[in-house]
């Protein structure tokens, strides 16, 4: 099983409502050779049923890796692409970014402006995906993107994690260097899932300390269990493991 589809996996666990991705089983670029195409989907509440809302053409490398909402509509990305639709979601309208195809592993919305995370960096789009531009200090490949409780974005790329400030107007590269698959919220804090174990940060990134037990392990995804205050993480080879918090 691939990084992402572990992440997909551990998004479901965490009990969104609504989720859009596609199953993944093969390489991320979604050529796993089953000849079946992945579909966006609709998860409602409690996950208990699931409905297919569009088939991924191979110009979108039948890949969906995340959906945003902007009121009722919906914002997907794609191998190539940005997908843009609304109810009932049967039309699907593509957007690339700055003109050119680009794989699009994150979206999300915060401040009225939709962002989009690539394997070419990060771009924001305050029309709704009409146009984008470049955030040019975060140049790198971004794995997933997450809103803040102020508003802010954090972004986790291959060099690391960047955090804006809650009005998205600043970015700042707020270690741990390691290469960072995704983030998630703890209360007062913010983990960063890694290749070289999970990271908890209590003072938006200044400082981090290793959650004990995940150093030995890939962690490409984590989420807070409310209900023992330990984190669940996913992990590249021993599934998943519950770790304590730092103190």
């Amino acid at each position: 099983m691939s990084v992402r589809a572990v992440a997909a996996l551990l998004a479901v666990a965490s009990g969104c409502g609504r989720l859009g991705f596609a199953p993944i089983a093969g390489d991320a670029g979604g050529d796993s050779g089953d000849s079946t195409p992945p579909i966006s989907l609709e998860l409602p509440a409690g996950g208990r049923t699931w409905i297919g809302l569009n088939v991924l053409p191979a110009e979108d490398g039948y890949f969906a890796s995340s959906i945003a909402f902007i009121g009722a509509r919906a914002f997907v990305g794609t191998y190539r692409r940005v997908l843009v639709a609304d109810p009932p979601y049967t039309t699907w309208t593509p957007h690339q970014i700055m003109g050119a195809n680009r794989e699009v592993f994150a979206v999300a919305v915060t401040g009225g402006k939709l962002w989009a995370g690539t394997e070419d960096g990060l771009f924001v789009s305050a029309d709704q995906a009409m146009t984008f531009q470049a955030v040019p200090q975060v140049s790198v490949l971004v794995e997933a993107l997450l809103v803040l409780p102020d508003g802010g974005l954090a972004a986790a790329t291959g060099g690391g994690t960047w955090l804006s400030d809650a009005a998205t107007a600043t970015w700042a590269l707020r270690g741990p260097a390691e290469y960072t698959y995704k983030h998630a919220l703890i209360p007062g804090g913010l983990v960063a899932a890694t290749e070289d174990g999970a990271f908890v940060s209590r003072d938006r990134g200044l400082t981090w300390a290793l959650a004990p037990g995940s150093e030995t392990y890939t962690v490409p995804s984590a989420i807070y269990d409310r209900g023992t205050g330990e984190l669940v993480i996913g992990t590249i080879g021993a599934g998943l493991v519950r770790v304590p918090l730092p103190p």
